[in-house]
């Protein structure tokens, strides 16, 4: 499957071991903003588990967005993520 992760992390050296851990498994594509073109969802699985042991649940927010389905109209997304966890 295809996934797209974003977060907003606050402290500098979490933020850092989280866009390092996203960096082994796909490309960034912004600043905060990481495109995995194939990932397994037990692969998923344990990605999310390492990301929940990197940040604080509190001061941070990471979203997972599954874009499997992922339509392009005149070079913008155009369809809504098929599915999405919010952590």
């Amino acid at each position: 499957m295809k996934v797209v992760i974003a977060y907003d992390i606050s402290d500098d050296q979490r933020r850092n071991k989280v866009s390092q851990l996203l960096s082994s498994y796909g490309y960034r594509y912004q600043l905060s903003v990481f495109y995995i073109p194939n990932i397994t969802r037990t692969e998923l699985s344990r990605l999310v588990s390492r990301l929940r042991k990197l940040i604080n649940k509190h001061q941070d927010r990471v979203r997972v967005y599954i874009v499997d389905k992922l339509e392009w109209v005149e070079g913008y997304i155009y369809e809504p993520w098929e599915s999405f966890r919010v952590f």
